[in-house]
């Protein structure tokens, strides 16, 4: 069996024949698990891929109907699985079409020549159409169909590449020249396509081809050609022949900085030398003026054109300039003051229309581009600006207003007197009131059709003087702050920044380096890209760096990175330093913000709560609650979801410095926040069990925890926390709190039991550490019973018996026989799980005695569930039936324990021939079940219900009982794991 993404969706038998699917929903299921191969994918992040991060009430039930579908219609070759907290799609990678191109693609780059076009020719026939073209989800479409489809044209030019350099270019034309047709501003596969005509020996048919490419570079983007295209040109205009071995040419006819790429008649070069603009005049009217014979100046500079080419390449040049009148002619003055964009600039098509859309002509007008320092938000609105100049027949204002560079932010006043200079009123005509100068600025702008780019703004008072009413007009306004001012009162309309992906990362090194050492050291590229962590900036101080030391491999720069100490330092050059970047952003917190700033250094996991931080700070929750939104609204964290944020891995480090002399208390008091919080949600999970530790009064208590309500809080809050509670186990035993580590690691034994297919030996273990370094007995067997039982969850029971006897032992040693009882219980369930079933019922017996001895009945009435299931087990209904009855009788048989005797003991009395008892107990068992809102133990129970009812001949009450427990069951493996 195949399944097939690239092109539309299609699954195929081993006979070739089509599988029906069903719906564009179904598909997209199928297509976001292909696209995972072999992966497991949260429930929750495979209904946002479904439904485009906006899933109704009903998608998870539908989820589960689109996989129970789904899997009637695979094969052992592909196989649809439940792996908690989610589904995977299990296969060869060469069944799956899209991993079999991508593979095929990865090895050609490796291989000779003549393999290298084996493969690519097979890649390439594996492109159906559109990769997910009739997916239902948008954000899988925009996301992976992107990505995939620049995979297929970096196999077209890797294949072109190769077929150039073995001579056989004419075989690359057709797959080329469609795809040139797709992509007609994609230059690398215009200077391919031109390197194969000429090579067999088309040289007009190359020449019409970089013609069309120039007019539609400058309709599109107000770009010329770049250098590489120009030096396939000068070849071709040269007669010189593109012989078997194609070559990069190197950039060309760069003067004064210019590339052809600055501005539609090559000023850009001198005005960003000299960091001013000069203004373009204008004269009213406009003499006509005759079409130059030859090209200018400005045109011969940005592409080499000679007198003599042929006219369908000539480049057009600017309008010929005028020459500069007196000031008393002057009529309008149209200013161009945009800066250079940047060197590099990489992907952004996405935030490029969501500036088109802010800045459409039936919107407010002004865009607000936003994103954490060195993010590129002045790359993109430069870039922008640039690209759509011409649609501003006026001319172009810019003002940065110093927001956040160290320096005074600029006021409005000042700005509107350099624009009104600019726009041709004399200064000595520059009113100094600032209203009247404000209301001269408008009158100004009224009937002008203007691009306004005010850069690094601070707040929204600085820009809302500086916008226009004039219907003609549009302002861009940077800002490392959200601006809600003029969010809601100017209806601007966001265009938030973020990082880029790894595929953008590597472009923007590939771009930055002009090499091939990402070619040569691939892995190394990436890991750079993901210890930069997407930040612009600090990838292209990362490629400053190599590209100024050629000798330096990017091994070299990522080990170097990969050292926590020395990741900011490395970080830096010259002007451009992510450490200074962020210190001006922090810089221009208020000091509660600041205060909670120095605390993400030392969060131990992934992502925190407002209650986290309040503890760390000691501190109100509503003050921590206002911190964070300041914190956010300057990009320096991210809200991912309701209540919970992050932060870049760079601004983490930069805390850490910034939060030095604070940090041990810091941490010392967000340990504290979990235990305590881990304590509470235990109690509440377990109210009739003793507590795991005691809370000593050097534990401090925390203002204010989450709210717990009952047991589905509990586990809601131990799912969300379950990655930060591992990480603070882990940074507790690494700072010396060991006392806090193993009191940490016996309070998540819920999320132990409850996710019990993780891994957890090795958190476990570090708690053991912890509790042995404490020299504390009563800790070290806490510890140690909790790790023997995840040792035999793990299907490791050999290994955990030593672990279970040491933890006995310890017992006995500090007189504890709850300590005692509980580490029985878990031997007897090693012995079991060995096939020691006399050694498991001794234990579980004396486990019983020592419980009850106590008058620690729900520990005695465990050890009696686990033997009466043990009996079950080994076909002895009665002896079953005699200890499940013993242990109900107990006052410890409630709540869950409660559940699970009724369940064992009805499964004895069915199995013992009295099936009509059963069921009444069993639906007993259901009800105490849904009281406590324990949905395993209702699923158990009702799978047992229709099998007695079955039993009895009930049928219709067999299906409805097994169709609830089938509907419980998909909830849970589809959701998370048992409760």
């Amino acid at each position: 069996m195949k399944l097939l993404l690239l092109g539309p969706a299609e699954l195929r038998s081993a006979d070739g024949r089509s599988v029906p699917l069903g719906g564009a929903r179904r598909r997209a299921v199928l297509a976001a698990l292909a696209l995972n191969l072999n992966r497991v994918v949260p429930v929750d992040r495979l209904l946002d891929l479904v439904w485009d991060e906006a899933p109704p009430p009903s998608a998870r039930a539908a989820l589960q109907g689109h996989v129970a579908s789904l899997r009637t219609r695979l094969d052992r070759t592909i196989e649809l699985v439940t792996r908690a907290p989610g589904y995977m799609l299990t296969a060869d990678r060469t069944r799956v079409d899209v991993h079999h191109m991508e593979d095929l693609v990865a090895a050609a780059q490796e291989a000779p020549d003549d393999e290298s076009i084996r493969l690519l020719d097979s890649a390439l026939d594996l492109w159906r159409g559109p990769a997910l073209e009739d997916c239902e989800s948008e954000l899988l479409r925009a996301g992976a169909g992107t990505r995939l489809g620049q995979t297929r044209l970096r196999a077209l030019e890797l294949l072109g590449e190769r077929l150039l350099r073995t001579g056989q270019g004419a075989h690359a034309v057709p797959r080329l020249a469609e795809a040139v047709e797709e992509n007609p501003l994609r230059e690398s596969l215009v200077r391919l396509l031109m390197l194969c005509h000429q090579q067999e020996g088309r040289r007009a048919e190359a020449l019409r081809l970089y013609d069309a490419t120039r007019r539609q570079l400058r309709a599109d983007l107000g770009v010329s050609p770049g250098p590489d295209l120009q030096a396939v040109l000068s070849d071709l205009l040269g007669g010189t022949p593109a012989g078997p071995h194609g070559r990069d040419a190197p950039a060309r006819n760069r003067r004064d900085g210019r590339d052809g790429r600055e501005g539609r008649d090559g000023r850009e070069g001198r005005e960003g030398r000299e960091g001013r603009t000069l203004p373009h005049v204008r004269v009213q009217p406009v003499p006509s003026a005759p079409a130059p014979s030859a090209p200018s100046a400005a045109s011969a500079a940005s592409e080499p054109t000679p007198a003599a080419a042929p006219s369908a390449v000539r480049a057009s040049g600017p309008e010929p300039a005028l020459p500069r009148p007196a000031l008393a002619t002057v009529h309008r003055i149209r200013p161009a003051q945009l800066p250079r964009t940047p060197a590099g600039f990489i992907g952004r098509a996405d935030e490029f229309r969501s500036v088109e859309r802010a800045l459409a002509p039936d919107s407010a007008g002004v865009a607000l581009v936003v994103g954490q320092a060195g993010v590129g938000k002045t790359s993109l609105a430069l870039r922008w600006a640039h690209a759509h100049a011409d649609d501003y027949p006026d001319g172009q204002l810019f003002a940065d207003l110093h927001g956040f560079d160290g320096s005074t932010p600029v006021e409005p006043s000042v700005v509107i007197s350099g624009f009104l200079t600019a726009l041709g009123v004399p200064q000595h005509s520059v009113p100094d009131d600032p209203v009247a100068a404000q209301a001269l600025y408008r009158s100004m702008l009224a009937r002008r059709r203007l691009l306004i780019l005010l850069d690094d703004a601070r707040e929204s008072a600085q820009v809302r003087p500086l916008l226009t009413a004039a219907a003609g007009s549009a302002t861009i306004v940077t800002s490392r702050l959200r601006l809600d001012g003029l969010l809601a009162l100017d209806g601007a309309a966001p265009v938030p920044v973020g990082l880029l992906d790894e595929e953008e990362g590597l472009a923007l090194l590939r771009a930055a380096l002009r090499d091939d050492r990402i070619e040569r050291e691939p892995e190394a590229a990436l890991e750079l890209v993901r210890l930069c962590g997407g930040l612009p900036l600090a990838l292209r101080i990362t490629a400053a760096r190599l590209a100024a030391h050629p000798c330096w491999s990017l091994r070299s720069v990522a080990d170097e990175l990969g050292d926590e100490q020395q990741r900011l330092a490395a970080l830096s050059v010259e002007d451009a330093d992510i450490t200074a970047a962020l210190a001006l952003s922090v810089r221009a917190l208020d000091s509660e913000a600041q205060a909670v700033f120095s605390v993400l250094g030392v969060v131990p996991g992934g992502d925190f709560t407002a209650h986290a931080v309040a503890a760390a700070c000691r501190m109100p929750l509503a003050a921590s609650r206002r911190a964070l939104g300041v914190l956010a609204s300057a990009h320096l964290i991210e809200e991912r979801s309701a209540g919970r944020y992050s932060c870049h891995d760079l601004v983490q480090l930069f805390s850490r410095d910034f939060g030095a002399q604070e940090r041990g208390e810091r941490l010392r008091s967000l340990l504290d926040f979990y235990v305590h919080t881990a304590y509470a949600a235990s109690r509440i999970y377990d109210p009739s069990g003793r507590a795991c530790c005691d809370l000593p009064d050097w534990c401090e208590a925390p203002q204010a925890m989450p709210r717990l309500a009952d047991r589905r809080a509990v586990l809601d809050w131990y799912e969300a926390e379950s990655a930060n509670l591992c990480a603070a186990i882990e940074t507790a035993a690494r700072a010396g709190e060991g006392d806090r580590a193993w009191r940490l690691t016996v309070l998540v034994w819920p999320l132990l039991t409850w996710q019990s297919h993780r891994n957890w030996i090795p958190v476990v273990t570090q708690g053991l550490h912890a509790a042995r370094a404490t020299r504390d007995p009563r800790a070290e067997t806490r510890v140690a019973n909790l790790l023997g039982w995840a040792t035999v969850e793990a299907g490791r029971a050999e290994d955990a018996i030593p672990l279970l006897e040491r933890s006995r032992e310890l017992a006995v040693t500090t007189g504890d026989d709850c300590d005692l009882a509980q580490a029985l219980i878990n031997l007897g369930l090693a012995h079991a799980a060995c096939g020691n079933d006399q050694d498991a019922v001794a234990v579980y017996e004396e486990a019983a005695r020592v419980a009850e001895h106590i008058r620690d009945y729900g520990t005695a009435a465990l050890a009696l569930l686990h033997t009466a299931r043990l009996c079950l087990d080994q076909g002895l209904p009665d002896q079953a039936l005699s200890h499940a009855e013993r242990a109900r009788l107990m006052p410890g048989a409630r709540g869950l324990r409660g559940v699970l005797l009724c369940d064992v003991q009805a499964v004895a009395l069915c199995r013992t021939g009295d099936p009509w008892a059963a069921m009444q107990l069993l639906e007993r068992g259901l009800a105490e079940a849904r009281t406590e809102k324990y949905v395993a133990g209702e699923m158990t129970v009702l799978e047992h219900l229709a099998e007695v009812a079955e039993q009895l001949g009930l049928t219709e009450q067999a299906q409805a009982n097994r169709h609830a427990a089938e509907l419980l069951r998909g909830s849970l493996e589809g959701d998370r794991a048992p409760l």
